[in-house]
């Protein structure tokens, strides 16, 4: 569920949110981080809250900025951590070819195999 290069949606029962990854100018070990989480609109009729912006910075905490319950935080605070550990690792990784998304590339190549297959064939006779 990733929009490359930079989106990742993931859908959830309660509400579904979104990662944002944007390149920081001129630094190519940063990234902007946007966080999205989008709520339904109001079933009886009020207004649609305003948009709630917080803004972390590199050291700041999902658990301690008051938006999330602090189980709720800290399930995204073990994401954040996990970002710099899968860079390296992605720099680190050896000689291997490298898949982002096996699943999702398999069937990309299956459609369009199939499809290059019904173009190719000779058209059944009657």
């Amino acid at each position: 569920y990733s929009l490359f290069p930079n989106i990742v949606l993931f859908r959830s029962l309660g509400y579904p949110y979104a990662y944002r990854f944007i390149p920081v100018q001129g630094n190519h070990e940063a990234t902007y981080y946007d966080f999205m989480m989008f709520a339904p609109k109001p079933a009886n009729g009020e207004p649609i809250p305003e948009t709630r912006y917080i803004n972390l910075g590199p050291d700041d905490s999902y658990s301690d900025c008051g938006a999330f319950a602090p189980w709720h935080g800290q399930i995204y605070d073990q994401d954040a951590d996990a970002f710099a550990l899968s860079q390296a690792g992605l720099r680190d990784g050896g000689d291997a070819d490298l898949m982002f998304s096996n699943y999702q590339e398999v069937r990309i190549r299956h459609f369009h195999q199939t499809l290059s297959r019904y173009i190719d064939e000779a058209p059944a006779k009657k």
